[in-house]
C-alpha cells in the first residue's frame, strides 16, 4: 500500500512531504527523525503513482523554505521518483540485454537459470571460444602447486577479534530483558500505527 505522508510541527504547520509505504513516515530522513504518530497525516494512494502525484500537489501547495515559497524542507518539488519495480516480471528481451551486458563488460559468473533466459545472438557471442573459456571453471580439478600447498598448510591460525570476551549470565539477561521491552513497544506502535491508517482510510 502506497501513501503520501505530511510531517507536522508543534503548531500543526507541516515541514515536511514525502511518498512512501510500509514503515517509510516512521524512519528517520536526512531533515531528522520523525515526529510522534499524532503529528503525522497520511493520505492513502491507490498505487504509487498517485502518491506520487499527491505529494508533488502538496508540496507545491505548501511551498519550501529553500526556495522561499513557503514552509517544508523539502528540497524538490515531489514526484521525481520513478515507481518502483518491487513485483514486477522482467520481460525476456530486458533479461537478456542485461544479462549480455554483463558479458560485455567481463562479469562472465553467469548462472545456469539465467543462461537459460538469454536470446539467440547472445549465446551465440557466448559460444565463441574466448568467451567460452571464461566462462568455464578453469580453476577446477586443477591441483594446488607445492608452493601453495606449503603456504595453507604453515598459515598462521585465526583467531577471532572478540575470543574471550563473552558476556556473563547476568550481561545476557540483562541484554534479554532490554530487547524483549523494545520488541513489546515497537509492537504496540506498529498497531497503533496501524489503527491510526485504517481509521484515515474509512473516514476518507
Amino acid at each position: 500500500m502506497f501513501y503520501t505522508y505530511m510531517w507536522l510541527r508543534e503548531d500543526g504547520t507541516p515541514y515536511y512531504v514525502g511518498k512512501g509505504s510500509g514503515w517509510r513516515a516512521y524512519n528517520k530522513h536526512d531533515i531528522g527523525s520523525a515526529p510522534p504518530l499524532g503529528r503525522i497525516v497520511f493520505y492513502i494512494a491507490k498505487d504509487e503513482v498517485d502518491a506520487l502525484d499527491t505529494e508533488a500537489l502538496l508540496i507545491w501547495y505548501y511551498g519550501r523554505k529553500d526556495l522561499g515559497t513557503g514552509c517544508l524542507r523539502n528540497f524538490t518539488d515531489g514526484g521525481e521518483n520513478p515507481p518502483s519495480w518491487k513485483g514486477r516480471k522482467q520481460s525476456k528481451e530486458h533479461v537478456s540485454k542485461r544479462i549480455a551486458a554483463r558479458i560485455a563488460k567481463g562479469n562472465y559468473s553467469v548462472s545456469p537459470e539465467d543462461r537459460l533466459k538469454i536470446s539467440e545472438s547472445t549465446k551465440l557471442a557466448m559460444a565463441r571460444p574466448e568467451v567460452k573459456e571464461k566462462l568455464g571453471n578453469h580453476c577446477k580439478g586443477k591441483p594446488w602447486s607445492e608452493a601453495r600447498r606449503e603456504v595453507f598448510i604453515h598459515a598462521a591460525p585465526v583467531i577471532p577479534w572478540n575470543k574471550g570476551t563473552g558476556r556473563t549470565a547476568e550481561e545476557r539477561r540483562l541484554h534479554h530483558n532490554l530487547r524483549t521491552r523494545l520488541y513489546k513497544a515497537q509492537k504496540r506502535a506498529k498497531k497503533k500505527a496501524q489503527e491510526r491508517l485504517n481509521e484515515q482510510s474509512i473516514n476518507s
